[in-house]
């Protein structure tokens, strides 16, 4: 912000932690699922064509978001697929 005084290096961190670390207490307390609705809102892949790499095998379909145990679902063929680990891309258009 213009005018706004510059915060210390502590400042940013005890700020971030302010956030942080109360969401990290209720994940510990209740999973995931406290967290699942806003997820959906912010997930920047939602709804898109990406490219799921497992292993030598790569999946493409688009991105529905996640599961409540935190698993990838995306929509490939008609049907969903189910991702636990692996790396996630954007497909080129």
């Amino acid at each position: 912000r213009c005018g706004a005084p510059a915060r210390t290096r502590n400042e940013l961190v005890a700020m971030l932690l302010d956030g942080l670390l109360p969401a990290l207490a209720q994940f510990d307390a209740q999973g995931l699922s406290p967290f699942l609705e806003r997820w959906q809102r912010l997930d920047a892949l939602a709804g898109r064509e990406v490219r799921v790499h497992e292993g030598d095998r790569v999946h493409e379909g688009r991105l529905d978001g996640i599961t409540a145990s935190g698993a990838l679902r995306l929509r490939a063929g008609g049907v969903e697929c189910i991702f636990h680990s692996g790396e996630v891309s954007l497909r080129l258009a």
